[in-house]
Order: structure tokens, then C-alpha cells, then sequence
């Protein structure tokens, strides 16, 4: 109830803000241009101011990263990555690589390696905050450079354009939220409440590391896919793990325990929705390799079908549609099209690791057709 409540705010606060800020572009062209001038004139100037607002926005996603960049260096994490819509810069033995990489519902995300606990904890306030924090000094900025400068039209609209999407992205990032992933207030939150969500916090990021260098979760360590004693499994950051352990057993092939933690994950309200749709999507791989065809046909609904076609470019829903077409539908075809898809997938994805994980799948599903 308390979500739906927030999201109701959200957009009704959105909506205002966004209904105020189009008649304020609306005034300043109409006072730029004057009254005499064509509607061709008028919607021209407006079709150009919103292209540049668009650029404004893209502007405060990198202000948004940086700040998490920033603040995390600043209270001792290291480097990992940093993703802008789907470039990702990442940092693999001692060296900068760009690669593709996206994830439903985020615009960029900066991921760096944990410090070392200091009296049971880590720091995480500044860092999870951190791009609210640039967004709005950005805002502040713009506001101030809209009083002090001449006001020529197209730098009012692109300062205060500056001000209203910073505050937007302060807004829906830092007012806990819960979507397809949670945002910063909510994972502000969640590590506030639990000193083990911390830890889950730590180790999230040190596997994360670790995928950069290549490294697959078969061969981490097994204590980061464990859970402390006393650990609410409540707190979507704990939980967290316990997906990620689920990766690991499909990664081992111990397919049986991986559908078993699947389903108890997917029937958990607390694991994020995206987490859930891809954990649907390997839920249904293990029940195809076991023979189970029907069973794994019905997983696919209109809702998850939505998610894959999202999430088309990931090596993993490639390999899930490539047992489909082996297993499901016997089209050897289209299976050898998936195949081609997720070769040049691979060419720009970041997680070598992830890749060889996911060609050793696809090879149990070719095996499952010729038994």
C-alpha cells in the first residue's frame, strides 16, 4: 500500500512539474519570437528546445554516476564500472575497456569494490546517495547561472530545463521507491536496517568485481553466496545474494537445485522484479534440459515474453530462447539464429566469465536434443 501510495505522488508531482516547466518553455518562446511570427516558427522552436533538453537529461545521468563515483572513492571503494545507457566502462587487469551492456529500468549505473569493514561496517550513506547529491548541486547551479546571466531565451530554457530534471532525478532516485529495481533511497533504506544487508551489500559488489576480471561464479569464493546467521531474507538486498547463489548453481550445472531456489525466489515478493523475470527465464531453461517442455512453455506469458523482448541483447535470454527453439519447438533454424545472436552479443559483453558460463548452456541444451 505504502508503494502504491508513493508511486501515485510520484506521478501526480511529475505530471505537475512537468505541466509547469511546458508552459514556462511555451512563455519564453512565445516571448522570444513574438506574436507576429507563424506556428511553423513557434513548433519548430519548441521541437529544438525539447531536443536539448533531452541532451540536458543525458547530462545529469553522467552527473548522477559521477556522484556515486565521487562519494564512493572519496569513503575508500575502488573503481569497477561505470555504464552510461548501454556503454560500460570497466577496469579488467589494470586496464579500461568499453563494452555494451544494459539493464531494464536503469539509465547508468556505477559500481565499485567494497573497503574492508571497519568495527562490523562500511560505509554506504554517501555512496548510494551520492548522484542525488550532483543532481542537485547541478540544480542549484543552474538556478543560480538563470539569475546572474543575460536572459537570452535558449539558456533560460536549457538552465531551467537543468533545474527541473535535476530535481526529478534527485526525486525518483533518492524518495525510496521500489520498480524493476530499487533505487538509491530504497537501497539506502535496506542497508540501514540490517548490519547483514551491509555485508550482502559488500559481497553484491565484490562478485560484481570479480565478473569484470573475468571471473566466473563457479570459481568464487562460496562465502559470497552465503547468507549471515540471522539475516532478514526479507530485505531485498539480502536477498540479493541468494539469487546471485542461484546463478552459481546453474553455472556448477547442479540444474535440480537451481529450479528448487528458483521457484522458492520467483514465489518471494521481496526479490526484485527483474531478478524474478530472469530467474522465470532460468527456471524454464532447467525444466527444458529435465524433459519438461509443457511446464516450461507455460512460464512464458504475455508479461514475460514483454521482458525478453527488453532484454533481447543479454547472453542469458539468448541462451534461454536458443533451448526454446531446440527443446520447445524442435526448430533447429531458428535455434542456429540465437546462436549467431549471442556470438556477436558476446563480442561486446563485458563479462567474459558470464560468456563461457553461458556457451557451456547452451551446449547441455544441444546434449538434452540428442539424447
Amino acid at each position: 500500500m505504502k508503494d502504491n501510495i508513493k508511486k501515485t505522488f510520484a506521478i501526480v508531482f511529475m505530471l505537475a512539474i512537468g505541466a509547469a516547466f511546458g508552459a514556462g518553455i511555451a512563455t519564453i518562446v512565445i516571448d522570444a519570437l513574438g506574436e507576429e511570427r507563424g506556428a511553423g516558427e513557434y513548433f519548430f522552436m519548441l521541437a529544438l528546445y525539447v531536443l536539448l533538453l533531452y541532451a540536458v537529461y543525458f547530462i545529469h545521468i553522467i552527473v548522477h554516476e559521477s556522484g556515486h563515483l565521487v562519494f564512493g572513492l572519496l569513503t575508500g571503494y575502488k573503481f569497477n564500472s561505470f555504464r552510461i545507457g548501454s556503454v560500460i566502462m570497466t577496469k579488467e587487469n589494470g586496464k579500461i575497456r568499453f563494452s555494451r551492456f544494459s539493464l531494464m529500468g536503469t539509465a547508468g549505473q556505477c559500481l565499485l569494490s567494497p573497503p574492508e569493514e571497519k568495527e562490523g561496517k562500511i560505509p554506504f550513506k554517501l555512496y548510494n546517495l551520492g548522484g542525488v547529491i550532483f543532481n542537485l548541486l547541478l540544480a542549484a547551479l543552474s538556478l543560480a547561472l538563470y539569475f546572474v546571466l543575460p536572459k537570452a531565451p535558449t539558456l533560460s530554457v536549457l538552465l531551467l530545463g537543468s533545474v527541473v530534471i535535476g530535481l526529478f532525478c534527485a526525486f525518483t532516485n533518492g524518495v525510496p521507491m521500489n520498480g524493476v529495481v530499487n533505487n538509491d533511497g530504497s537501497n539506502a533504506v535496506a542497508l540501514g536496517k540490517d548490519i547483514h544487508a551491509m555485508r550482502s551489500f559488500a559481497k553484491q559488489l565484490s562478485v560484481n568485481a570479480r565478473m569484470a576480471q573475468g571471473e566466473r561464479l563457479c570459481n568464487m569464493p562460496t562465502e559470497l553466496f552465503e547468507l549471515g546467521d540471522g539475516a532478514d531474507t526479507r530485505n531485498p538486498i539480502n536477498n540479493t545474494i541468494t539469487v546471485f547463489k542461484c546463478n552459481r548453481l546453474l553455472d556448477e550445472h547442479r540444474f535440480a537445485e537451481a529450479r528448487e531456489l528458483c521457484e522458492k525466489l520467483i514465489a518471494d515478493e521481496t526479490v526484485m522484479p527483474i531478478y524474478k523475470n530472469m530467474l522465470i527465464c532460468d527456471l524454464a531453461f532447467c525444466e527444458m534440459l529435465a524433459g519438461e517442455t509443457e511446464r516450461a512453455k507455460s512460464r512464458f506469458t504475455k508479461a514475460q515474453n514483454k521482458f525478453i523482448a527488453a532484454m533481447a541483447k543479454n547472453p542469458s535470454i539468448i541462451r534461454t530462447r536458443y533451448a526454446y527453439a531446440l527443446l520447445c519447438e524442435k526448430n533447429a533454424i531458428d535455434a542456429g539464429k540465437y546462436r549467431t545472436d549471442f556470438e556477436k552479443a558476446a563480442e561486446s559483453y563485458p563479462y567474459s566469465g558470464d560468456i563461457e558460463s553461458e556457451r557451456e548452456l547452451m551446449a547441455e541444451a544441444k546434449k538434452a536434443v540428442e539424447k
